[in-house]
């Protein structure tokens, strides 16, 4: 795959084949958005994208021709802040339509994903049961150094 950063505006299944998940995102929010622009800092808290990499992911979807920035800077709440105000254009609207489904990763089956949540109940179990049996430790070192009785390391044990 090319550096999308020096490339030229490539083909929509180029770009789709180059989008990855954070400009993937980017266009969910617009393509999901109740208003046809949106600002810098309503686009990061939409998409999850890092303030550290928001300005290159916006930067190479304008360069392809999928979003424009507009003249306008719009007043973000925290801090008083001007944000830059992107909108999508008509191509970025096309490739919402016709290739976000062909540039989203194919998705975990429900075989592998009840495998993962399972994986991750027995890890909780496990860590549960550890926790358990460091705090009967805790109650019984409190006990010995009759920091408390045993009238309270029965409560603490419930």
């Amino acid at each position: 795959m090319e550096d999308d950063t020096h490339a030229g505006t490539p083909a929509p299944d180029e770009i789709a084949a180059q989008l990855g998940e954070q400009r993937r995102n980017l266009l969910t929010v617009f393509k999901e958005a109740d208003t046809r622009e949106l600002d810098t800092s309503t686009l990061r808290q939409r998409s999850g994208v890092p303030s550290g990499s928001m300005n290159h992911h916006l930067n190479t979807l304008e360069r392809w021709g999928l979003i424009t920035e507009t003249a306008e800077r719009q007043y973000v709440s925290h801090g008083g802040s001007k944000a830059r105000v992107w909108r999508l254009t008509d191509e970025g609207e096309t490739f919402t339509e016709t290739q976000m489904d062909d540039a989203v990763t194919p998705g975990v089956t429900t075989d592998a994903l009840h495998e993962q949540i399972q994986a991750q109940q027995d890890e909780i179990d496990a860590l549960r049961s550890d926790l358990e049996d460091t705090q009967k430790m805790l109650v019984k070192v409190a006990q010995q150094a009759d920091l408390i009785d045993d009238e309270k390391a029965a409560a603490l044990l419930q």
